[in-house]
């Protein structure tokens, strides 16, 4: 069975959009850069820059079970202030101790945050980075990051989540495999690549899980595929 990555990006105007879906080793199996070409020709795959949103927060708990937090460990959602910064959960509310689990499955804003202020928001902007996210600063980076505060192509998040369909190994997604001429000749043919091992496959593994439960129980139940194992983050 082949395995997607699918991720889009809702972009400005609000009818417009974009779609990406690379498989196991990268290749690009469709990309959407937005509805109509004669209408635009802006390619919002590779050229737009959006904040990811709580999406972005697959990095916060990846970069919180290499610290060493555990799935089931508990934090509380409770109003928090992390220097001056007050986040807020989307529906106001507050659901005391919750496992990490249940916190990135419900998509707890406050959970995330207080998690990437543990783990230090560096740490979470290099993992990040380390997954294929090119534009993560690394000093200075604000505590907003835990939310997708800063901005990222849906090129980058695609191959960044993969790595997690591909048991910790870096999918670098790429659109050509081989050139032809009309003759037949072969101009040119993508070089062996060797991926890098960029997680612990034990840490993907428990991310996959950890996403899994998102699609089951959380944010993204809309995403069940009948009997289909779906693994994922809502932004």
């Amino acid at each position: 069975t082949e395995i997607y990555t699918l991720s889009l990006h809702d972009a400005l105007p609000i009818f417009q959009a974009s779609g990406m879906i690379v498989n196991r080793d990268g290749a690009v199996q469709a990309l959407l850069g937005g509805t109509d070409y004669n209408t635009s020709k802006f390619n919002r795959v590779v050229q737009a820059r959006r904040q990811p949103g709580s999406s972005f927060k697959t990095f916060v708990y990846t970069a919180a079970l290499e610290n060493g937090l555990d799935t089931e460990d508990v934090r509380y959602d409770e109003p928090v202030v992390i220097q001056g910064w007050r986040p807020r959960n989307y529906d106001e509310g507050y659901r005391g101790p919750v496992t990490l689990r249940t916190a990135f499955a419900l998509s707890i804003n406050t959970v995330a945050a207080e998690v990437a202020n543990e783990v230090g928001p560096e740490k979470v902007a290099e993992v990040a980075r380390r997954l294929g996210i090119q534009n993560m600063p690394d000093r200075n980076v604000p505590p907003s990051i835990a939310l997708g505060s800063i901005e990222v192509t849906l090129w980058d998040m695609t191959s960044a989540f993969a790595t997690f369909m591909d048991d910790g190994k870096r999918v670098d997604s790429h659109i050509i495999d081989a050139v032809y001429n009309a003759a037949g000749q072969e101009l040119y043919r993508r070089p062996p690549y060797t991926p890098a091992q960029v997680l612990d496959p034990e840490i993907s593994h428990r991310m996959t899980s950890m996403m899994g439960a998102v699609v089951l129980r959380g944010t993204g139940v809309a995403a069940q595929l009948g009997d289909r194992d779906v693994a994922g983050k809502t932004g």
